[in-house]
């Protein structure tokens, strides 16, 4: 089952809210992080993913929840910015049964370092299924292709392929909301839809749908964001081989996630954050994380 939940979260994808048009008089804002060298933003993450479903010819019925947080960090250095994540599960259930304390205690944390392109993109990762940085992209920085402008929207094709979803497509919406005031910055308020879909063919059987929501803040002259909610809602169905027959899995999926900025400080302040201590660097290759590596 934890197979199952880690690619659903995977395929994550974000749709729209209903929110109010923009002030009359105000101008086309553009979106784009200001990669400062020296720099760093702390954000803190959390997430809660919900599912339930019916597995097999005989509908077993599948509740569970998983709940994970930690820290994000975008270091900016000359000609290079790094995505730094450290995430830990913290609660779970698998129907009645939770996951025990002991468990969630000795279970080591993700970390990896990921590099983040200047137009605000993760860059694939070669450890990583093929589109999961889009995926991560979409989910956690979502960024216009163009300026927004006040009172309109603007839409953006888009493909997220996954193992369990190669087919899974459909477009993005941006919509701008209003200037806003949040961390005592000057910011932009808007809105992200997806509204995508994967029609079963014999290569790929599995049929889903994914909408859901999301509220961004943006703090336009600081180049930055300052607080990312979502919730996305997956519904799918997939018929797979299994010792000479089939076995089926309807699955709905409810994932709510929450970034927000805690610290925009020099970098040579932080140092601890670039350069861990030797001791720390052994304890990490002992904890074995899925991903450390950082493209040159």
């Amino acid at each position: 089952m934890r197979r199952i939940t880690l690619m659903t979260v995977a395929g994550v994808a974000l749709a729209t809210l209903l929110l109010p048009g923009a002030r009359a008089g105000e101008k086309p804002i553009e979106i784009k992080w200001k990669f400062v060298p020296g720099k760093q933003y702390v954000y803190t993450y959390e997430q809660k993913t919900e599912s339930s479903g019916e597995f097999g010819a005989t509908k077993e019925k599948i509740e569970s929840w998983v709940g994970a947080g930690g820290t994000m960090k975008v270091i900016c250095g000359e000609g290079k910015t790094t995505l730094r994540i450290e995430v830990k599960v913290t609660g779970g259930r698998m129907n009645d049964e939770d996951i025990p304390a002991e468990m969630l205690e000795n279970m080591p944390p993700l970390k990896t370092d990921l590099l983040m392109l200047p137009d605000g993109t993760i860059k694939e990762d070669k450890s990583a299924p093929e589109g999961t940085m889009q995926m991560m992209t979409a989910m956690l920085f979502p960024i216009p292709k163009k300026p927004l402008e006040p009172g309109e929207t603007a839409e953006q094709e888009i493909a997220m392929p996954n193992p369990m979803l190669p087919n899974l497509k459909g477009g993005s919406t941006f919509k701008y909301m209003k200037a806003t005031k949040a961390a005592g910055l000057d910011c932009t308020e808007y809105s992200v839809s997806y509204d995508m879909a994967q029609k079963g063919t014999k290569e790929a059987p599995s049929e889903a749908t994914l909408a859901g929501g999301s509220e961004v803040i943006f703090a336009v002259e600081k180049g930055y964001f300052v607080s990312v909610k979502s919730t996305l809602n997956m519904d799918m169905l997939t018929t797979s081989p299994m010792m000479g027959g089939s076995m089926t899995l309807l699955m709905k999926t409810t994932m709510a996630l929450q970034l927000k900025a805690v610290e925009d400080i020099p970098m040579a302040l932080q140092l601890k954050a670039v350069e861990d201590t030797p001791e720390e660097q052994e304890q990490e290759k002992s904890e074995k994380p899925m991903s450390s590596r950082t493209d040159p």
